[in-house]
């Protein structure tokens, strides 16, 4: 008899990385081969989350995804309860949804079977915090955050909380734009949790450089010499002011560096 073929969607608005990730982890528990990984990643429409649901009902599927945006999180469990496909966001639940799904229960190799528990978990909150608190969203949930990143565009601020919340921490980054004040939300949140970004100017003008090349764009203000200097100045003159933040300097420093910088001010 010919076993059925078990359809796994995986929805994010982001990368995908981390849903990935995951579900590979998830998956090697299960002595199941006939498995097919739909990854619909880079989602930001209310058609694109219709697609990905409609996708997964003609499959007879089952969703987990990675979203940030409320809008289209609520569009995607609506129509899935509507249509009545598994829609699971990926806080720790993976193994215990796929056991339901495929109506078997995980393989218990020795030495492969990682034990739920509670560091493993705090992990995972961290990762789900963090992604849904990048790039100065859900500001009003700031307090929440073990760690708070401050930087100007292209400074690593979000390679750096991943690697931060994979380590457990939960983290919110913000965007520093210049003659643009930040948040008040930030000066409300405890002051020794944030963390302020600097970069060598001419390092971060050939980051952004390589950015605008591989999206297809011309020559532009951003990746200016004269336009990022004048940023990191700006970026540098907020932190002095405010003499409970600290000041990573990430020139010239690999993501795991930086990070171990930041959990010794924790300690």
């Amino acid at each position: 008899m010919i076993e059925p073929k078990h359809h796994i969607f995986l929805v994010s608005d982001g990368t995908g990385e981390t849903a990935d990730t995951l579900c590979k982890a998830a998956l090697s528990q299960f002595d199941i081969n006939n498995v097919e990984v739909h990854r619909i990643i880079k989602v930001k429409t209310i058609i694109a989350i219709l697609n990905a649901v409609k996708d997964a009902v003609e499959h007879n599927g089952i969703i987990f995804y990675t979203i940030v945006a409320e809008e289209l999180e609520r569009t995607l469990l609506k129509e899935s309860k509507k249509h009545k496909v598994k829609a699971i966001s990926l806080l720790g639940q993976m193994l215990i949804s796929l056991t339901k799904f495929f109506k078997t229960k995980p393989i218990a190799k020795p030495g492969e079977l990682r034990k739920i528990n509670e560091t493993y978990i705090k992990r995972l909150e961290a990762i789900n915090f963090t992604v849904k608190h990048d790039d100065g969203q859900r500001l009003n949930e700031l307090s929440q955050a073990d760690i708070i990143l401050l930087g100007v565009s292209r400074s690593s601020k979000t390679p750096i909380s991943i690697f931060l919340a994979h380590k457990g921490y939960k983290v919110s980054n913000i965007p520093l734009v210049i003659n643009q004040e930040p948040p008040q939300e930030l000066f409300d949140a405890d002051q020794k949790k944030v963390f302020g970004l600097i970069v060598d100017p001419e390092l971060l003008q050939g980051v952004r450089f390589r950015r605008l090349k591989q999206s297809g764009q011309g020559s532009s203000k951003y990746a200016d010499l004269k336009q990022v200097s004048e940023e990191i100045e700006s970026a540098r003159a907020l932190y002095s002011k405010n003499k409970r933040w600290h000041l990573i300097n990430i020139t010239n420093k690999s993501i795991e560096e930086v990070s171990n910088e930041i959990i010794g001010y924790l300690s």
